[in-house]
Formats: structure tokens, sequence, C-alpha cells
């Protein structure tokens, strides 16, 4: 995640940046279901003490054999919802091996941030999109 400044905060590292790899080989992913969780919620804190909200979570897994892959899910109006934050990001989880396959590293951020004052005001309309002829 990065506040509108440009400096970065990650979703499921520390407050220091540090990222918390699964221990190596473990599919546990009922406790990295958890642990996740309680990240999630300390993300939703932090955006709520910066007054930001998130329009997309981004969920970051990497296998044991290094094989890395991204899910993400954007949607409006943006939240700061730790438990909207939290929810999105378990299923995002489930679209995954994790559980099925051993997990080196599993992490998430959330991107698209917005003031929390920017989001209350109506978005400008969008164009019309114009029609083409269909045969």
């Amino acid at each position: 995640m990065r506040s509108p400044t440009g400096s970065p905060i990650c979703a499921w590292c520390a407050p220091d940046g540090r990222r918390h790899p699964v221990r190596r080989g473990s599919p546990r992913r009922p406790s990295a279901i958890a642990r996740r969780e309680a990240l999630a919620r300390n993300t939703a804190a932090a955006l709520a003490r910066k007054r930001l909200l998130a329009r997309t979570v981004v969920l970051k897994l990497r296998y044991s054999n290094f094989e890395t892959i991204t899910r993400s899910e954007t949607r409006k109006p943006p939240t700061g919802s730790e438990d909207e934050i939290v929810a999105r990001t378990v299923a995002l989880l489930e679209k995954t091996d994790a559980g099925k396959r051993p997990v080196r590293l599993l992490g998430a951020s959330v991107h698209g941030l917005v003031a929390e004052s920017d989001a209350a005001e109506p978005a400008t309309p969008a164009p019309p999109q114009l029609g083409l002829p269909v045969e």
C-alpha cells in the first residue's frame, strides 16, 4: 500500500516493513488465515489512522517451489473496514492452492488509496460509452 505521499506501507508486514514467511514447507493454511486476519486488522487500523480508504486488495503467495502468484480484487466504493478487508483477503486465499501445496510466503497489500474526505465526494460521472454497430 502506498500513501498519497508515495511512502510504502505493506499490509501484511510488521510496522517496520518486515515480511512474515510461513514456516518452510508448511501448508498450515488455518493458522496462516488467522495470522493474515490479525495483520489485516492492523492494516485497517493503519488506514484509519491515516484517514485513507483502499479500493484494491492484493494477495501474494509463494509456494515451496518458488512459484509466485497474485490475486487481486477491486471494488467501488473504497473501504477502510477491517471486516471487509479481512473477508476479501480470505476470499482471495480461497482461490489458491494454499493448504493443498506447501507455502513459503503469504502476503497482501492494499492499493488504490484515497483520502476519506475525497471518497465522500460524489464521483464525476463517466462519459457514456459509444455503441458500435453489431451485425
